[in-house]
């Protein structure tokens, strides 16, 4: 009787500005893996980081021992971006062998380099869109630092 009730305890870590604390679940209780932005994986419920205050969706892994905090914004426009990436490189797959077969069709050789083009300015905008969070990250890393520094600073005080 006592196990059905059984929370387990998870160390997370904010995806934004890296603060970890834990979290409190009872895995048996969950049961439905099919979380829309990560396979294999249970939504859990969604929090307010304690630091930066950045809505987290925590969610649970099928295999059973990991919990994780995602950010379910940044989750999703890696997903889109990947499927306009695929999209569009199969596409290129394909006309690349009709190319083959054609080569003098200079439409054909059109419409490769305007989907290449797309491409890279797709993959130039998920770079830029990357680097800017990587800054951010780091920027919330230095600022949960230099409030930790404070608190240390104030516990020697008051001692």
């Amino acid at each position: 009787m006592f196990g059905l009730f059984t929370n387990k305890k998870f160390r997370i870590e904010c995806p934004v500005c890296g603060d970890t604390y834990t979290v409190k679940i009872n895995p048996s209780r969950i049961e439905d893996f099919d979380y829309e932005f990560l396979p294999d994986a249970a939504f859990v419920r969604k929090e307010k980081c304690k630091f930066c205050k950045k809505e987290i969706t925590i969610v649970f892994f099928k295999n059973g021992k990991k919990l994780e905090a995602c950010d379910e914004s940044w989750v999703e426009f890696e997903q889109k971006h990947r499927l306009q990436t695929d999209r569009i490189e199969e596409d290129l797959k394909k006309l690349h062998r009709l190319l083959k077969a054609d080569k003098n069709s200079q439409k054909l050789g059109k419409i490769v380099s305007q989907l290449e083009s797309e491409l890279e300015q797709l993959k130039a905008s998920y770079d830029k869109n990357y680097n800017i969070c990587e800054r951010k990250k780091e920027s919330w890393k230095d600022k949960r630092s230099k409030h930790d520094e404070r608190i240390q600073k104030s516990k020697l005080v008051k001692k």
